[in-house]
């Protein structure tokens, strides 16, 4: 995925709390995004809780296939830390209930 679509894209379902299906080195991925974020090492990223395992993981956008957009809305993880170092000037970020 690349382009300023995607971070459009990104940042609807970030703001509108919806699940995302996705392929992500070949593996199908369905994710509760919370913030959209440039890594240390400069990589747009992703980070959101897998549905299927509750664990909060980080995925570089470029490496994302067959987005699609569930409509499946959700509640922000409680545990997400908002004021995590690397999330200092997000391109978007989950808001709390």
């Amino acid at each position: 995925m690349s382009g300023t679509s995607v971070i459009d894209l990104l940042r609807d379902v970030i703001t509108r709390r919806v699940e995302l299906e996705f392929k992500f080195v070949g593996v199908s991925i369905c994710l509760r995004p919370h913030v959209l974020y440039d890594s240390r090492n400069g990589a747009l990223t992703l980070g959101g809780v897998v549905t299927n395992t509750g664990i909060f993981t980080n995925v570089p956008v470029n490496q994302i296939q067959d987005v699609v957009v569930t409509g499946r809305a959700f509640q922000p993880d409680p545990s997400f830390n908002r004021r995590y170092a690397n999330y200092h000037n997000p391109h978007a970020i989950i808001k709390s209930p």
